[in-house]
């Protein structure tokens, strides 16, 4: 029958199906179990997850089976898997061993075997039953013995007892571990006696039973203690003593028990073995017992402060007390208990000082290490503390104070330091310093008695601050200028003593508006203070003087001045504050009062020639003296004199300088001169003022004179009352003079060799133009290296020429130009100027530049050699750079004013006097050129110019071809050195033969000896 290809093919794989399901192989693990815990009856083993690219067989796995075998039978016991893989195998029999498989199975419950095996063996387990019938008994002091009863073997399961170990540890250790000290004893034995205890000691004692089959200790033991033989108990361990800090005279003590037997009490006796504070005193130690102590700490009182005791400590039980344990001991410090008692030292006493001495206290006071002695002097009743003293060591019984006041209670007291502090201070005990001088006087002043200007009251205030006071005083004084204008040189006057209280002393009969030297000093037993001194002056009085030497001053038309001396010494009795003046008109009698404060006075708005009487009084703040002597004077008639002495210079030339000479009579202030100068030819004046009527001569320059002209000159003078009369004319004739320089001097045309200027004729001529002259001279050239500069050549021409051309000079030369104008008498100021030729047009190309490389070098430069250049006046030289290849001409050579990369000027240089090389492209700049540097892939041409340049102008010539590189051939060179060496070589064979002739004809001048000139040697 016919089937279709897809029924065909669900066939093939439902076949192929089958096959793969009917042949596949059951799965086995490879990797036997691992054991992970026991127990004396179960092993957890676990197993790894099928894997089939590890483990034998197909999955998937379902389900595992855990065997266990003894390998001593056949009997297994099957556990089922977890899903943890985890499977405890129980119960199993303690101390067998065991064989453990795992067997996987598919779904369809098929599997292909066991796994590999795990061999265990099942821990045995302990006995069951613990030891019996422990017991401890006493054998000696040292020694314990101990009894026990093991469990039976029945007990013990599948292992058995091998040893007995036994550990102790004392009783009092109840917190503590057994130590690692196990003694081992046969399972048989029954007993053991321990040895080397401590005695009168409780031990607790721990029996382990121990079997090597179960590897550890079992779980079976048992405990029990006992305790040594009595004896007498042994030295106390660890003795101390500490003090506390708010408890006096007391150490506290402690120590710990003796090893061994404790006691049932202790004993501690002790003894003052000596006092820190002075440690070279020797102590008799008296002891001290203290019995039945139960026990430590215990406290000892009632000892000395800061002393060393020795103590001894002893337990006590029943069969007796023990060894003492001696130690030292020291009690803490504490402040001194006394103080030292002071006293004064009489016989040391002075003025100003005290001194004492004191006891010293015993050891047993200081209670410290000494610190020192501490004295304290107070004043005031014992208020103030006045100064101390500090003496750090304790022999040390003296001390002293200075400084102090004198006549004062002090009181004194003293106490000791040590290192915890001060102690008690002594009594007080007062004392009085000796008197000493008075203080120095205070407030020295003075007043003037009213109504008594000669009599003075001296004052002063007595020195409150010093203790010492005065009983009198002394006055002494004399007079030190009279009338405060003439010094007196008199002795000092002693006053009768001024007893104290008194401060104060009345000084009369004294000369009025007068200065005293006044001193005062203070006194008592002990001495005289030092003396304070001071100026004290009188009172006024009226002026018994009158004003000397009046005298008029000043004689005007309305105007008088007077002058006048001041009163003679000792006439004037206080200070003169104003002159009092009295001006009669002896014509009318008419006064006129007033005052004034200068030794002058000037009186005003007076009539013309009149009379006038004058008196003058002086006046001070006590009042007025008398009146001068009158002194009569007239008033002048009003207007000066004329001035004289009116003069010139001999012959005036364009300015006329006029002097004169004050009026004789100026009859007051000349307050300016008017001046005429007149023509006399054309009788034009000119009135000019001159105001500085004080100089010395008068004297007037009159500029605006002509020359060749007549003048009349008149001066005359001017005070208040008017002008005086005109002085006798002066006719003087202006002469010409020199006039000034020509005006606008400048340059209107220049050439190679020719200046032309021109100029204006002087502002200021003083005359009539005679002539011009031109000098002219070269400067600079800047063509040659040394300065230099041509005679000066002279040029003159007429009054009506201003201008002038200067021809046949040199081209690019700076010359210096003056013009002087003249008139018949003088030459006048010259005006200047300087300026270049224009450089030479047609300068020659240069010629021997060499250029001493053809290419550019690895450094990108070339070089060129300039040699001075033969024509006069080229100045520099150019350089011009131009790219090979190029069609257009350079730019340089064009006259362009600008530049390329590849046409450019390279640089400008001085014609210098010797050769010099120039470096092209070295970067640099010269002369406002850039110096590129050059490619070295590039070829360039160079050329080269001459250059004529001035400050203003240049002119440049550039040759017309590029320079060619100069080659040096090496035949040429070698062939230079191999006739150097020639030369040289002939020469050295010249000398030697020039030297062997002069040698030969040398030995040929010396004559032969003869046989009879020879000496026979002995």
């Amino acid at each position: 029958m016919d089937e279709s290809w897809s029924t065909v093919r669900w066939k093939l794989l439902v076949l192929a199906a089958f096959c793969s399901l009917t042949l596949a192989e059951p799965p086995r693990l490879t990797t036997a179990p691992s054991a992970e815990s026991f127990t004396t009856t179960s092993v957890t083993v676990s197993y790894p997850a099928f894997d089939e690219s590890q483990d034998e067989g197909s999955g998937p796995v379902v389900r595992y089976v855990v065997k266990a075998r003894k390998t001593s039978g056949i009997d297994e016991t099957t556990f089922s898997g977890t899903p943890s893989r985890l499977v405890t195998a129980q119960p199993l029999e303690s101390g067998e061993e065991y064989s453990i498989v795992v067997e996987c199975f598919n779904a369809d419950g098929d599997s292909n075997g066991d796994s590999p095996a795990l061999i265990v063996t099942i821990p045995c387990s302990a006995p069951s039953e613990p030891v019996a019938t422990v017991e401890l008994e006493t054998v000696d002091t040292t020694s314990l013995r101990l009894t026990w009863t093991a469990p039976p073997q029945s007990s013990w399961g599948c292992s058995s007892l091998d040893d007995i170990m036994l550990n102790y540890k004392y009783k009092t250790e109840m917190d503590m571990d057994f130590p690692e000290m196990w003694v081992e004893v046969p399972v048989n034995d029954g007993e053991v006696v321990i040895g080397d205890l401590d005695p009168c000691t409780v031990y607790d004692v721990q029996v382990i039973l121990y079997s090597s089959s179960l590897g550890e200790f079992a779980e079976q033991d048992a405990m029990t203690n006992g305790t040594t033989e009595l004896e007498v108990v042994g030295p106390i361990n660890n003795p101390n003593s500490f003090a506390q800090a708010n408890l006096k005279g007391q150490l506290i003590l402690t120590w710990e028990a003796p090893n061994g037997c404790q006691p049932d009490s202790y004993t501690v006796n002790y003894a003052l073995a000596g006092w820190l504070a002075c440690p070279d005193e020797e102590i008799v130690p008296e002891v001290m017992e203290v019995i039945d102590i139960p026990q430590g700490p215990y406290g000892l009182t009632d000892l000395e402060q800061f002393a060393r005791y020795q103590l001894n400590i002893s337990g006590v039980n029943d069969l007796g007390q023990g060894e003492f344990v001696t130690y030292t001991a020291e009690t803490p410090p504490a402040l001194p208990a006394s103080a030292p008692v002071p006293m004064l030292r009489e016989d040391l006493t002075v003025p100003g000082e005290l001194h004492f001495n004191w006891t010293t206290i015993p050891c047993s006071d200081i209670q410290g290490t000494f610190g020192r002695y501490l004295g304290e002097l107070y004043t005031e009743k014992r208020r103030n503390l006045f100064k101390n003293f500090k003496k750090g060591s304790m022999d040390l019984t003296e001390g002293s104070f200075t400084g102090l006041l004198g006549c004062t209670e002090y009181d004194f007291r003293m106490r000791v330091n040590n290192a915890v502090g001060a102690g008690p201070f002594s009594d007080f005990i007062t004392v009085t310093t000796p008197a000493t001088v008075p203080g120095v006087v205070k407030g020295l002043s003075s007043t003037v008695e009213p109504d008594a200007p000669t009599s003075l009251n001296i004052m002063w205030l007595p020195d409150d601050m010093e203790p010492c006071l005065a009983e009198s005083y002394t006055l002494e004084y004399a007079l030190s200028t009279r009338d405060q204008c003439e010094e007196a040189n008199i002795s000092m006057t002693t006053a009768p003593p001024v007893m104290a209280p008194d401060t104060g002393l009345l000084l009369e009969g004294l000369e009025p508006y007068s200065t005293y030297q006044v001193a005062v000093y203070a006194s008592n037993d002990a001495g005289n203070t030092s003396r304070v001194e001071k100026m004290v002056y009188t009172g006024e009085q009226a002026p018994t003087g009158t004003p000397s030497e009046v005298m008029a001053t000043v004689v005007e038309y309305n105007r008088l001045g007077f002058s006048f001396e001041e009163l003679p010494c000792g006439t004037r009795r206080g200070m003169i504050t104003r002159y009092q003046y009295e001006l009669r008109n002896t014509g009318t009698g008419e006064m006129t009062n007033g005052t004034t404060t200068t030794m002058g006075v000037t009186l005003d708005n007076l009539e013309r020639n009149t009379e006038y009487g004058i008196k003058i009084r002086a006046e001070n703040s006590a009042g007025v003296g008398d009146y001068s002597e009158e002194v009569l004077q007239m008033t002048s008639e009003g207007f000066p004199t004329m001035p004289l002495s009116i003069t010139t210079y001999d012959k005036p030339s364009a300015l006329l300088p006029v002097t004169w000479s004050p009026p004789a009579q100026p009859k007051g202030t000349i307050q300016y001169y008017e001046v005429e100068v007149r023509n006399v030819e054309t009788d034009e004046a000119m009135m000019l003022n001159f105001t500085d009527v004080n100089a010395m001569p008068l004297r007037l320059l009159v500029t605006d004179v002509k020359p060749n002209m007549e003048y009349e000159v008149m001066v005359r003078g001017i005070n208040e009352a008017g002008p005086s009369n005109w002085s006798e004319p002066l006719t003087v004739v202006i002469l010409e003079g020199a006039p000034s320089p020509v005006d606008d001097l400048m340059i209107e045309d220049i050439t190679e060799d020719s200046i032309t200027i021109a100029w204006q004729p002087p502002m200021d001529p003083k005359g009539a133009i005679a002539k011009y002259t031109v000098e002219y001279s070269s400067g600079v050239r800047p063509y040659v290296h040394r300065k230099s500069r041509d005679a000066a050549n002279f040029v003159e021409v007429g009054p009506e020429e201003t201008s002038l051309k200067l021809m046949d000079l040199e081209p690019a030369t700076e010359y210096i130009i003056t013009v002087w104008a003249h008139t018949s008498e003088a030459q006048g100021e010259g005006a200047t100027v300087q300026q270049y030729t224009l450089p030479p047009e047609d300068l020659p190309a240069p010629t021997g530049v060499v250029l001493l490389s053809s290419s550019v070098r690895d450094d990108g430069t070339m070089i060129i050699k300039l040699p001075p250049t033969s024509y006069a006046y080229a100045t520099h030289y150019q350089i011009g750079v131009h790219c090979q290849g190029s069609d257009a001409q350079p730019l340089f050579l064009t006259g362009a004013n600008y530049s390329t990369e590849c046409s450019y000027i390279a640089g400008e240089v001085p014609n210098m006097e010797m050769d010099q090389e120039f470096i092209i492209g070295d970067g640099k700049t010269y002369n406002g050129f850039e110096n590129s540097p050059l490619d070295k892939e590039r070829k360039y041409d160079i050329y080269v110019s001459l250059v004529s340049r001035t400050k203003e102008n240049s002119s440049v010539s550039w040759g017309a071809e590029p320079l060619i590189a100069e080659e040096r051939s090496p035949l040429l060179v070698l062939l230079w050195i191999f006739i150097i060496i020639l030369l040289i070589v002939i020469l050295v064979i010249f000398f030697l033969c020039l030297f062997n002739y002069y040698r030969k004809r040398g030995e040929k001048k010396i004559p032969p000896s003869t046989p009879e000139e020879n000496v026979p040697l002995e």
